[in-house]
C-alpha cells in the first residue's frame, strides 16, 4: 500500500447545495432543476477514479459543510448546527471564506493523520 518514495493524493468533493434542497433561488441565482443530478453524478465520477487508485484518499468535507451555507441562521433547519451556526462560504457562494478554508484546513489533516497512523503501523508490523 505505501512504498518508499511514494506519495498519497488527497482530494475533496465540491460541497453540496443539497443543505436547502438545491433551490438555488434562495442564493438570488437562478434556477437549477437539474443541479442536485448533475453534482451526484460528477461525485460518483470522482469516487470511481479515487476507487482504482490506492494513493488516493477523499477529503469527507460535505458532511462537515451541511449547516454553513445561506441558511445557516435558522434553526428550523434540518441541518442548523447550533454549536456553529456560521456562513463559511465566499460571496460567490462556491468557494469558502476564511472559516470555511479553516474546516477544510482541518479536514485534510485529519484525513492525512489517519494516513500516517496507518502507515506507521504497516512498518512497525512488518
Amino acid at each position: 500500500m505505501c512504498h518508499t518514495g511514494g506519495s498519497r493524493l488527497y482530494g475533496r468533493l465540491p460541497p453540496s447545495p443539497r443543505a436547502n434542497g438545491g433551490r438555488t433561488g434562495t442564493a438570488c441565482l437562478p434556477d437549477w432543476p437539474d443541479g442536485l443530478e448533475i453534482h451526484r453524478r460528477y461525485n460518483e465520477v470522482i469516487h470511481a477514479c479515487a476507487a482504482r487508485r490506492s494513493s488516493v484518499r477523499l477529503v469527507p468535507v460535505h458532511a462537515a459543510f451541511l449547516g454553513h451555507g445561506t441558511h445557516c441562521t435558522q434553526f428550523w433547519r434540518k441541518h442548523y448546527r447550533r454549536e456553529d451556526p456560521t456562513y463559511w462560504y465566499f460571496g460567490n457562494l462556491e468557494d469558502p471564506n476564511d472559516r470555511g478554508y479553516d474546516a477544510l484546513r482541518r479536514l485534510f489533516l485529519i484525513e492525512i493523520a489517519k494516513a500516517a497512523e496507518r502507515i506507521g503501523t504497516t512498518k512497525r508490523g512488518d
